[in-house]
């Protein structure tokens, strides 16, 4: 099991990071529920695309309204309300994160006002609800789809949406001529004369929903069912936000061959692993480090040839020298040839004989026989 994170998981929060503990900011955190259908509710709550909601991941208590938060115990004691504080907060069962004040205010949803209850004893005292009622709410304050609606409704609130109700100019809505039931909304980018998709948002209608998938560089970054079009504007809304991964252009000495091992979106290379979005209006990391290897690759590649034609270069140099050298050497010897010849020639015989008498007599002989050869 992984370790439970100690940072906030909502977008833009630093709760929980070593720079806002050194400024003294302490805020309580909060677990994800264990329940999968919770889970889902905080993750579809959460405005956050480019990573999943795990089950180690925590949000602090900025997010939550008061409503869902649980600072004491609460007892009666002889008919008086008594409050206990707690050493740490906990959350109501229906508690659901809805305040994001560190991305657009068109994300957080405004929360129904509060029910005021009254106890059987006379005390005012907080009823905790069940999820379902909190999401009945939350629907109610905004334009639902009926669950009686059939496809072709939906279709039609889709279609009937205008340019006003996209983020910016740059969005457009697309209508699919073989498939009915799907309206496109994207961003187009131009790319080496290449024109691509850079945020495609597909929404498609059943009876109770619509379901959306978005892309942004060609990367499943969400897949979501809402149950009403302002959920679908919102999800516009929010992925305008989203900063594309601009991925690189195929270098000078980069091999063809690595672009069958690498996705190629428009004119531009991304990592296998993209995640489509970045942090800021550049790369990603993962496209970081695929461009950097590649111009490495490359790199290395032309240090390689260039040193094997040096070394080749190096080698025929040496083999000419080599050859100069045995070349002088030999004409050194022939001329010590020559000269040794001439002066045997030189050598009169009767002062050969007087220096052939000094030698041991079978050295004489073994002389005169070498003489005789050679003439």
């Amino acid at each position: 099991m992984c370790k439970q994170q100690r940072h906030c998981f909502a977008p833009g929060c630093k709760a929980g990071y070593v720079s806002a503990r050194k400024q003294g900011k302490k805020a309580s955190l909060f677990g994800v529920p264990v329940d999968d259908e919770r889970r889902k509710a905080w993750e579809r709550a959460i405005p956050r695309a480019d990573k999943p909601l795990d089950n180690n991941c925590v949000v602090c208590e900025a997010h939550f309204d008061e409503r869902f938060i649980v600072r004491s115990f609460k007892h009666v004691i002889n008919g008086e309300s008594v409050e206990i504080p707690r050493d740490r907060p906990t959350l109501t069962d229906d508690a659901i994160p809805t305040i994001f004040p560190n991305v657009p205010a068109y994300l957080s949803k405004k929360l129904p006002p509060k029910r005021k209850t009254v106890s059987s004893n006379g005390g005012a005292t907080s009823k905790r609800r069940k999820v379902d009622s909190i999401h009945e709410e939350l629907q109610s304050a905004e334009t639902d789809v009926p669950s009686s609606s059939n496809c072709n409704s939906g279709y039609n609130i889709l279609e009937g949406m205008t340019q006003d109700d996209l983020p910016s100019k740059y969005w457009a809505k697309h209508v699919i001529p073989n498939d009915t039931d799907v309206v496109a909304f994207s961003v187009c980018a131009s790319s080496g004369g290449t024109l691509c998709f850079e945020k495609l948002l597909l929404c498609s209608c059943n009876a109770s929903a619509f379901h959306c998938t978005a892309y942004v560089q060609g990367v499943l970054v969400k897949t979501v069912d809402v149950d009403s079009i302002s959920d679908v504007k919102g999800l516009l809304f929010e992925m305008d936000g989203m900063v594309p991964c601009e991925g690189f252009e195929m270098e000078t000495g980069m091999p063809n061959v690595q672009k069958a091992k690498h996705r190629l979106h428009g004119a531009k290379l991304h990592s296998l692993t993209c995640c489509g979005t970045a942090q800021n209006r550049s790369r990603c990391l993962q496209c970081k480090y695929l461009r950097k290897l590649l111009i490495n690759q490359a790199y290395y590649k032309r240090t390689k040839a260039r040193q094997a034609r040096a070394n080749l270069t190096q080698k025929l140099t040496r083999k000419n020298a080599q050859l100069r050298r045995r070349k002088r050497s030999i004409a050194k010897l022939s001329e010590t040839i020559e000269k040794l010849k001439l002066d045997n020639e030189a050598i009169s015989s009767s002062s050969f004989e007087e220096r052939l008498q000094s030698l041991p007599k079978k050295q004489q002989a073994q002389v005169r026989e070498c003489f005789e050869a050679g003439l």
